[in-house]
């Protein structure tokens, strides 16, 4: 007999960190409480024109102000709120970093550490460049030269056939 645990694709709440789901984005409840935020009702984000994986996020007690998402609580626990969910589909399908870390399999990977720059007064992400850009052989030459990377070359029912890595 060979015992061994069996792997769940649960990951416990952890203490700043937010959650790409299919639905949108979850923000943990230790992240909310540690950053007084529950009276927040909106979230604004923001991009970095030279780092693609860079996500700021700021916090509004508003969500009727311009280019806001609405955070609504995502579930019940003992102490309260188990954390806060936005819908945000037309965000992440803005952003291929987003769209492709929401369609992964592992929650592992769609779980990222949030930080506070105070320079900025912003809390930002910085997405892992876990999937970076899916392109069909027949739209090889539209890759940036510049591009620095591995790259695997997939059968058309998803089987890898060759692992590389190159400019």
């Amino acid at each position: 007999m060979v015992i061994k645990e069996i792997p769940l694709n649960h990951i416990p709440a952890q203490d700043s960190v937010l959650y790409i789901n299919k639905s949108g984005i979850t923000f943990s409840v230790h992240f909310i409480r540690k950053h007084d935020l529950s009276q927040h009702k909106g979230v604004k984000f923001f991009s970095d024109d030279e780092d693609r994986y860079y996500l700021g996020l700021q916090f509004t007690t508003e969500n009727s102000e311009p280019n806001t998402l609405l955070l609504m609580a995502s579930g019940r626990s003992r102490g309260g709120s188990a954390g806060v969910t936005l819908k945000a589909a037309e965000l992440i399908n803005r952003r291929s970093v987003l769209k492709n870390i929401q369609n992964l399999k592992d929650k592992a990977k769609k779980t990222f550490e949030i930080s506070f720059d105070s320079q900025l007064g912003l809390y930002s992400v910085i997405l892992s460049p876990i999937v970076q850009i899916t392109v069909n052989w027949t739209d090889k030459h539209k890759i940036p030269e510049n591009l620095i990377g591995i790259y695997r070359y997939l059968s058309r029912d998803g089987q890898v056939l060759y692992i590389g890595k190159s400019n």
